[in-house]
């Protein structure tokens, strides 16, 4: 059995395919070589997932197909979110307030 983590199996696999996998099919190789038993493989399954769409090694394309980040230009594979004029509410009240600034009391650092 290896000792390296699922994330890191799932990136050599990647990284020796130098092709996008789908998540299914990654996600059964590195379970069978890192010999997860079958009773583990659900909990290890959703894991595997998670820690993908953290890493910034990882990119997700369309249909839940999984690709190293490095072979892809951030054009093609950055999504853009657009603001919703509510965040944009929202940000001008909170500027607002941090105009009107906190007054602190003076000589009270003392918590006895």
């Amino acid at each position: 059995m290896s000792h390296k983590s699922t994330i890191d199996v799932a990136y050599d696999i990647l990284a020796a395919d130098r092709d996008p996998l789908p998540f299914s099919e990654l996600f059964r190789r590195a379970a069978e070589e890192l010999q997860i038993p079958d009773v583990k493989r659900a909990k290890k399954k959703s894991s595997l997932y998670s820690a993908l769409m953290l890493d910034n090694r990882f990119v997700s394309l369309p249909g839940n197909v999984w690709d190293l980040r490095k072979r892809h230009r951030y054009e093609d594979v950055h999504i853009e979110i657009p603001e919703d004029e509510e965040d944009e509410e929202e940000e001008s009240e909170l500027d607002e307030e941090e105009e009107d600034g906190l007054e602190i009391p003076e000589n009270e650092d003392n918590y006895d």
